[in-house]
């Protein structure tokens, strides 16, 4: 600690009550939205609000805090933050050991590092995301001649070389923690020295002595991390699935937009609200496939832009919109659509292994439900692919007719002609190739079958999408044996 300080110090109190910076006095303290106490080893309290300071209760504020209890009139004064930029843009707080510390530009001058924020006109600032406070602040009496070469500078983001930190906002509390560091150092001069904002600060405990700088601003959550994606294209094969991060957990609410690449989100061709809980929200459309019910708002290859706003739920303030600066492109038209039938007697056909809730069932007209029952072993089992490709427009053509003349190089130029099937069994003997439309299998003597096909439509051969089944096999079928009458 420089030996200097105390003399320094003292000199400086003689100033200041000798009136050598001059405060005009108000009727009546200013509301102000920050206020509490910081502490100094070295010059003690710090008041950031003249609502601090009436300890007798008289509505004025204290001699010790700056102010004159002989008359009906008090030193108005306290520092505001925006509730939109974290800017602290103007104001100063009190010691009653140093004076006044500034954070108005034009009484402190240029700090003397970064950040210096003077194209903005402000010393300070919270940041909305991580609600750390950069800046500086200044105390006005070490612009005196008197101040021992002391410049009066406070840094509230600060590097020892052996440690760093800075004075962060806990938005859950809205108490300010951590410590500023007021010290010269290109002399050594210490007189401030760490500026705790919290008695916490010491151990992250309640001190003995209950003090805080606090708020009443709320920021906003902001949203970051912005990313679209087709996870499952041939599920989801118009929109891709957008996700976002927001910047710390919580319930949410959410509002998503999408417009055609370089629009003004006017008239926006997507706009859903929705909620989300945690740090990860996203939004994926809600028709599935094809999603022809969006093709008016949604075209094919076509590239978008799309943003995202969050607010806390149960809050009325939104963050900003974030923007994805990248976009998405549609695909040039809808995957496939894979999916297949079985029948016992090539005439009623149903889903195969007896479960419809993906709703493909009730999407093809011929599917009447669910297999009654388990085919048995050695029981022949028809199969019938149902897949659909679509051409560039939206209209559909059945994959099993895609080699017919109709879809010939012609047609689905530049691209090739055909759509094709792989299909692949387990348990399942087959005297089909693997690239049949239809086939009769017959079921083998394990406990379990399986059926796989990927239809790919050939005219767009990046458009591969795949269908299976599988089930239990049943009691092999009774064998009849023929038995004499007598």
């Amino acid at each position: 600690m420089n030996i200097k300080k105390p003399l320094l110090i003292s000199f400086l109190a003689i100033l200041i009550f000798a009136g050598f910076f001059t405060f005009s006095y108000v009727d009546g303290c200013g509301t102000y939205n920050i206020g509490g106490w910081a502490w100094s080893e070295n010059i003690g309290w710090v008041s950031f609000s003249c609502e601090n300071c009436d300890g007798d209760n008289n509505g004025y504020t204290d001699v010790a805090c700056g102010g004159n209890n002989s008359s009906d009139l008090e030193i108005d004064y306290g520092i505001d933050m925006s509730a939109s930029t974290g800017v602290i843009s103007s104001g100063e707080i009190w010691s009653s050991n140093i004076g006044w510390i500034s954070f108005d530009y034009g009484k402190t001058g240029t700090p003397p590092a970064a950040p210096d924020y003077s194209g903005s006109g402000y010393l300070a600032q919270v940041s909305t995301s991580t609600y750390e406070l950069s800046g500086w602040a200044r105390a006005l009496a070490a612009s005196s001649s008197g101040s021992g070469g002391w410049d009066g500078w406070i840094k509230f983001g600060w590097d020892t070389g052996s440690a760093t930190g800075t004075v962060s906002l806990n938005d859950l509390t809205n108490e300010f923690e951590g410590y500023a560091w007021g010290g010269d150092d290109s002399t050594s001069t210490s007189v401030i020295g760490w500026l705790s904002f919290n008695d916490k600060d010491y151990d992250g405990l309640a001190g003995t002595v209950d003090y805080q700088a606090t708020t009443t601003v709320n920021f906003p959550p902001t949203a970051s991390n912005l990313s679209d994606s087709y996870t499952s294209p041939c599920i989801q094969s118009r929109i891709p699935a957008l996700s976002w991060e927001a910047n710390e957990s919580g319930s949410y609410i959410y509002q998503v937009q999408i417009d055609l690449d370089g629009g003004s989100f006017a008239s926006p061709k997507i706009d859903a609200t929705s909620t989300f809980s945690g740090i990860s929200g996203s939004w994926i459309p809600a028709c599935n496939y094809c999603c022809l019910t969006e093709k008016d708002n949604i075209l094919w290859n076509t590239t978008y832009d799309w943003r995202v706003r969050i607010k806390v739920d149960g809050e009325e303030t939104w963050s900003s919109y974030a923007n994805d600066t990248n976009g998405f492109t549609t695909s040039i038209h809808c995957y496939p659509y894979s999916y297949f039938l079985c029948s016992y007697n090539e005439t009623s056909w149903y889903d195969c292994d007896g479960d419809v809730s993906d709703g493909k069932c009730a999407a093809v007209g011929e599917c009447i439900s669910a297999l009654p029952h388990a085919p048995a072993v050695g029981q022949d089992l028809y199969i019938k692919d149902v897949s659909t490709c679509y051409n560039y427009d939206d209209t559909s053509f059945d994959a099993q007719d895609c080699s017919v003349d109709a879809y010939n190089a012609t047609t689905c130029t530049p691209q090739s002609t055909t759509t094709s099937y792989q299909w692949s069994f387990e348990n399942i003997t087959s005297d089909s190739g693997s690239d049949f439309a239809t086939s009769v299998i017959t079921i083998g003597e394990g406990t379990e079958w399986k059926i796989s096909a990927t239809t790919t439509d050939a005219h767009s051969p990046d458009q591969s999408c795949g269908h299976e089944e599988e089930g239990g096999v049943g009691l092999p079928l009774p064998e009849w044996q023929e038995i004499a009458p007598y």
